[in-house]
């Protein structure tokens, strides 16, 4: 009977031993519960002239407890075909904390050079110059001669010289749209290095050209910067866009382009219906007009 009270007596204390150690191991575990903070190395949004190479530059990813964590790249660029490509970015600690991340890349063809209108040269205070001290667009009068063609129908532009096709609808000219959603606007306005700052690619304008069937097309994307700028007339007047082609413009617009600041992924280049480029933040509202390569 001493005997069995004793084995009996062993038998519960390692029990007891086991329950501690495992809702121990349990707690220790649920504790981490946060992921890898995942760094993109270079741009995003990236263009990329069709026939260049694409380089890619890969990311970083930390985590709080584990340090350096290896990142998983999912995704390639075909360099020889005009198209939004996008490629996935996923890390994951020892906890099983996953984090993900996406670089957008746009394939766009090559520009060739325009011209802008200008047929005159001024100096900074407006004044014309009657000589040839100030060699610019108004002395070289360099390029080709814009061509469009306009389809009421469908309401699009097609640019002949770049085969570029454009949205010109009213949606144009009334509406704006932030690459981020209010909550996250609000996050990232007050912490710029916070996760909220990572575009959505529903709620952005890069979902919106994606999604938007125009004229029979269902293959609409965002215009890089330079883009943008050929459909731009340096001429004095309220807008720079050629009204007797394009019928919906907000002449105190900014639009927005996909081409990100080199040092500053969450900073675009956009440009004025005044031709002048600027800079925006992704939480600022800005005009959108959808592009197209018409092959």
């Amino acid at each position: 009977m001493i005997y069995m009270k004793y084995l009996k007596s062993i038998f519960i204390t390692l029990s007891a031993i086991m329950l501690v150690a495992c809702g121990s191991n349990d707690k220790s575990s649920g504790n981490d519960q946060t992921p890898p903070t995942i760094t993109l190395i270079g741009q995003s949004p990236m263009s990329v002239i069709q026939g260049d190479l694409y380089i890619e530059l890969g990311a970083i990813a930390i985590d709080n407890k584990d340090g350096n964590v290896t990142v998983t790249i999912e995704g390639s660029v075909d360099t020889n075909i005009t198209d939004t490509y996008r490629i996935s970015y996923k890390a994951k600690d020892k906890s099983g904390n996953e984090a993900n991340a996406t670089r957008v890349v746009i394939v766009t063809k090559p520009i060739p050079p325009k011209k802008t209108e200008q047929t005159k040269s001024y100096e900074e205070n407006g004044t014309e110059i009657l000589d040839d001290s100030l060699k610019d667009d108004g002395y070289y009068k360099f390029g080709l001669k814009n061509d469009y063609t306009r389809y009421d129908d469908k309401s699009v532009v097609l640019d002949i010289v770049t085969n570029l096709m454009w949205q010109d609808d009213k949606y144009v000219e009334e509406n704006t749209t932030a690459w981020l959603s209010e909550q996250n606007s609000v996050t990232c306005t007050d912490d710029h290095n916070s996760s909220a700052c990572i575009a959505f690619e529903k709620n952005n304008p890069i979902g919106y050209c994606a999604k938007l069937s125009l004229g029979g097309y269902n293959d609409w994307r965002m215009p890089t910067i330079t883009e943008l700028n050929t459909i731009m007339r340096n001429k004095t007047s309220s807008s720079a866009i050629d009204e007797s082609i394009f019928k919906y413009i907000n002449k105190n617009g900014v639009y927005w382009s996909i081409t990100s600041l080199k040092n500053s992924p969450n900073t675009l280049w956009t440009m004025g219906s005044n031709a002048e480029i600027d800079i925006s933040s992704m939480e600022s509202y800005n005009n959108l007009r959808c592009v197209r390569n018409d092959i």
